[in-house]
């Protein structure tokens, strides 16, 4: 399977002092990527599953202690 992003060839946006730059690669790739992953989040939520969603920390009210129980040997700390 293949997915375009729909960048132009060469990745750059924009050119600055004669220099391909800005890689739309980026924002397209991550835009693609998380419509994937929260499409599959609302599969498994019909399904019932629990969704282990790890919740930023600028947010109040928020405890990821338990995924780290439970993934802990998946993340790396640095």
């Amino acid at each position: 399977m293949v997915l375009d992003n729909c960048v132009p060839d060469g990745d750059g946006l924009m050119t600055v002092g004669g220099v391909l730059t800005g890689p739309g690669s980026t924002m397209s790739s991550l835009l693609i990527l998380n419509t994937i992953v929260n499409e599959a989040l609302q599969i498994l939520a019909k399904e019932g599953a629990e969704l282990p969603v790890f919740q930023s920390q600028n947010v109040d009210g928020f405890n990821n202690d338990a995924l780290y129980a439970k993934y802990g040997d998946r993340v790396k700390h640095f």
